[in-house]
């Protein structure tokens, strides 16, 4: 996690501190789409595979990890996890 900017390491705690503030926050950033994104990057699938099912570009992931300062398709399955979307 050391890559990642200071809020995001936030949100990975606030289930343990009981806030829900940031992840609230980070729902607030992703469209529905984008949260499908990345329901299907927790799911396994891979850039290809997902662009094929969306009909979308690999830049759409780019903006997502922009978004949500996540570097790694772990971080975002990470995510999806804590948010409830798999």
């Amino acid at each position: 996690m050391s890559g990642l900017p200071g809020g995001v390491v936030a949100f990975w705690f606030s289930d343990i501190e009981g806030s829900t503030g940031l992840v609230n926050a980070l729902r607030e950033k992703l469209s529905a789409r984008e949260r499908e994104l990345v329901t299907l990057v927790a799911q396994d699938r891979t850039n290809v595979q997902i662009a094929a099912q969306l009909h979308i570009s690999g830049s759409h992931l780019d903006r997502i990890r922009a978004k949500t300062g996540c570097r790694r398709r772990a971080d975002l399955t990470r995510l999806a996890l804590t948010e409830g979307l798999v």
